[in-house]
């Protein structure tokens, strides 16, 4: 047997399939049991029940075969062309409902291009069938109850249309969840460094355009960060091994950041942390902390210290992202200049 639908993981024009052939099972079955009990077993009856065991077996079909629309075009058309017009040849007004059930159906469930085609000749079916209904009554089959016939077929349509609705804005509702997260998913791929993981340059320049809109008279530090001779890293120990410092680096550092303060990779092996405070002492303390365990790593790993140097910028309200990167690049230049292993502050 094959597979059955995945309904969860399939398209949106699967999914209505689904609505349609659940209702369309439901409330076929439903006619019939209404058509037997309240005119026995009649021509129109069986022919209601054949119209059921078609929808079933096309809905079975869909499910297994995944040929959901050639399933979703053998409903309507059961359904528009036959069924819902011979039961207003026979029944009348009370069963009135079923073909605008059948044009809400072909409008929802058709695709663009046909349903224009089928809600039209689906029309004309209509109106033929209230010609026939008017100049051949001796086909109108009605009993004497008129009110029940009534009550019965808006029960069964007032179902069908409920439970499709129902469906129908449940998926949505999925649809919209599912949209939402892979929409977080996608903006935190595209503002995240894939290597290290960190906050990556774009990311950085649009928190820093937020952030200066919104401060007071606060100011606080960036701080730009280059490994030290990182180029002689990757040459004497491979880029595999570069990458492991840079991820390594990136660890450090978040782990030595507070609440407030944001790591980012700039650009190959520039790093720049934003601090949420202007306190010199503090930033010092917390950079000599994050260089301590740097150099640690790096014995550990290969038997020699590696440093970096860093220039920072003081900025505050409404200050210039391009004078920021700027200002933290020149004194990084001069942290390099006075030897490495350096932090530049003014």
């Amino acid at each position: 047997m094959e597979k059955l639908l995945d309904f969860r993981n399939s398209d949106l024009r699967t999914k209505l399939f689904v609505v349609l052939a659940i209702t369309g099972c439901i409330s076929n079955i439903a006619g019939f049991i209404a058509n037997a009990v309240i005119f026995g077993f009649t021509a129109q009856t069986i022919m209601c029940a054949v119209c059921a065991v078609i929808v079933i077996c096309a809905s079975l079909y869909g499910f297994f075969s995944e040929r959901t629309y050639v399933a979703t075009f053998i409903i309507l058309l059961i359904l528009g062309f036959v069924e819902f017009p011979m039961l207003y040849i026979a029944y009348g007004e009370s069963t009135m409902v079923y073909m605008l059930v059948a044009e809400i159906g072909i409008v929802t469930f058709m695709k663009s291009g046909h349903r224009v085609i089928m809600g039209t000749a689906v029309f004309l079916v209509d109106i033929g069938a209230f010609i026939v209904h008017i100049t051949c009554p001796q086909f109108n089959v009605a009993s004497d109850n008129m009110g029940m016939d009534t009550l019965m077929s808006f029960i069964i349509s007032f179902f069908a249309i409920l439970v499709a609705v129902a469906m129908v804005m449940l998926q949505y509702e999925r649809q919209t969840r599912e949209l939402s997260r892979m929409s977080e998913e996608l903006t935190q791929a595209v503002n995240t460094d894939p290597l290290t993981e960190i906050r990556n340059r774009r990311y950085l320049m649009q928190y820093l355009e937020n952030q200066t809109a919104q401060m007071g008279d606060e100011k606080c530090y960036a701080v730009l960060i280059d490994l030290d001779l990182f180029k002689s890293v990757n040459d004497t120990y491979g880029h595999v091994f570069g990458d492991k410092v840079l991820r390594q680096f990136a660890d450090m550092v978040k782990k030595n950041l507070g609440e407030n303060d944001l790591i980012a990779r700039f650009g190959g092996e520039e790093f720049m942390i934003l601090f949420g405070t202007d306190n010199e002492e503090e930033i010092i303390t917390t950079m000599n902390r994050i260089s301590k365990e740097y150099a640690q790593f790096s014995e550990k790993e290969k038997g020699k210290e590696f440093t970096f140097s860093a220039g920072a910028a003081l900025y505050g309200k409404n200050s210039s992202i391009t004078d920021i990167f700027t200002t933290a690049d020149k004194r990084l230049y001069k942290a390099k200049a006075a030897g490495r292993n350096m932090i530049v502050m003014d």
